[in-house]
């Protein structure tokens, strides 16, 4: 018989003795006080024994709700067999807002193993909730209820990430760093989310603090690298990566190498980079921004036929990232516009465009590619997009004003 039945039974049987005992010893109570003259409020010892008898048997009930719903966690988790019903089998924990927030932990961590995020989020909601309102009633105070809370904002946040809710993940890290600042993970994570959001100084603050707690972690040497180059501090960048590559941690070391190679091809040392980027993707030949970086190299070398058949290859990888997908249209429509393949090109860049907005570079490209088949409206427009862009970058800005001052001079230029 499983211990929590006899446990239930147990805490029953007590209850019906009790009663058993008021029944049967009641009448002589009452004759001893009254020879004794003590005076006993029978009525009330029998309401406050009812109470604790109640009291008794909720918290039985709570038990072994508790333990089913551990059980059915157990179940959705695949640890006791076959799941029948994952829809119905977080429904006592997940939706019950009596039951501990510890157990809401468990049944999202079970949905986020089963790759079910948003299902996942709901119930990290209902657990934040129960917290947050532990804590203002005060029922919450002791310190590992706090680091359970943290837990619960920290993997909201993440299953955010996954979903590609950048602000709503942003707000959650925001909040577990507030509860627990001394996890370098939590600065990490917002360090990269300000560089996925193109906040730079704010994403080298954050590595900052996380260095500060934990100077090992490559990862965090990785972004932190990306940063700095996107600030265009190629020498900082290259220091970053050297620092991760001393950590000698294997899963790295190709992404690391590649990043190391790329800065070494802004700062002109071709040698340098060339040697990087075909060690990075000797070490991993499924990294598709390492063919990527090498197309680059080629373009800059002023070579678009090699860097097109680098780009052939970064094609035949699984493209995991719009970032990704973006390069590739945006290296091989430069690459064919050096060429002279212009209607492939603007095909090329026009869709680079549309993935990524914010790219100047790629708007002068495509400018500089209508203007060659003579579409000047939408080549100016282009180009007024990449001016707009290109206010931090000066190289690309004077690029752009060599196209595009000629397109506003010209008085006979109307466009809709």
């Amino acid at each position: 018989m499983p211990k929590q039945v006899v446990k239930w039974i147990y805490g029953l049987t007590k209850i019906l003795i009790c009663q058993f005992v008021w029944l049967v010893y009641s009448p002589v109570w009452g004759q001893k006080t009254s020879q004794d003259s003590f005076s006993i409020d029978s009525s009330g010892l029998q309401n406050q024994l009812n109470a604790e008898l109640k009291q008794l048997f909720r918290q039985q009930q709570q038990n072994v709700k508790d333990k089913k719903i551990a059980y059915r966690i157990l179940i959705i988790k695949g640890r006791l067999g076959d799941v029948q019903s994952l829809e119905n089998a977080c429904d006592s924990c997940g939706r019950d807002r009596t039951c501990d927030p510890v157990l809401m932990l468990e049944a999202a961590d079970a949905w986020i193993e089963r790759r079910n995020y948003p299902e996942a989020v709901m119930t990290f909601c209902q657990a934040i909730a129960r917290y947050e309102a532990g804590y203002e009633s005060g029922e919450y105070m002791k310190g590992y209820r706090r680091q359970e809370l943290y837990r619960a904002y920290f993997s909201r946040g993440a299953c955010y990430f996954t979903l590609n809710k950048m602000l709503d993940a942003l707000n959650d890290f925001a909040r577990a760093r507030d509860l627990n600042p001394k996890d370098p993970e939590v600065w990490r994570r917002l360090g990269e989310l300000h560089t996925l959001l193109g906040n730079y100084p704010e994403a080298l603050y954050f590595y900052d603090k996380a260095f500060e707690l934990d100077p090992k972690s490559t990862r965090g040497w990785i972004n932190y690298g990306f940063a700095l180059g996107q600030q265009g501090e190629h020498a900082k960048a290259l220091n970053a990566y050297n620092r991760g590559l001393a950590a000698q941690v294997p899963e790295d070391r190709a992404l690391l190498l590649n990043n190391r190679g790329y800065t070494y091809l802004k700062l002109k040392k071709y040698e340098e980079a060339h040697a990087d980027l075909k060690q990075a993707i000797s070490l991993d030949p499924t990294l598709t921004i390492g063919y990527i970086s090498l197309a680059e190299y080629h373009l800059e070398r002023d070579e678009p036929e090699q860097a097109l058949g680098w780009l052939v290859e970064a094609a035949r990888q699984t493209l995991p990232t719009t970032q990704e997908r973006f390069l590739l249209l945006y290296k091989r429509g430069w690459a064919r516009l050096k060429l002279g393949l212009l209607t492939e090109a603007l095909d090329d860049l026009t869709q680079a465009t549309r993935l990524n907005t914010t790219h100047a570079h790629a708007w002068l490209l495509q400018g500089q590619c209508m203007l060659q088949l003579g579409m000047a409206c939408p080549a100016k427009e282009a180009l007024e997009q990449a001016s707009r862009l290109s206010r931090n970058q000066p190289e690309v800005e004077r690029e752009v004003v060599q196209y595009l001052l000629p397109l506003r001079q010209k008085k006979n230029l109307v466009c809709p």
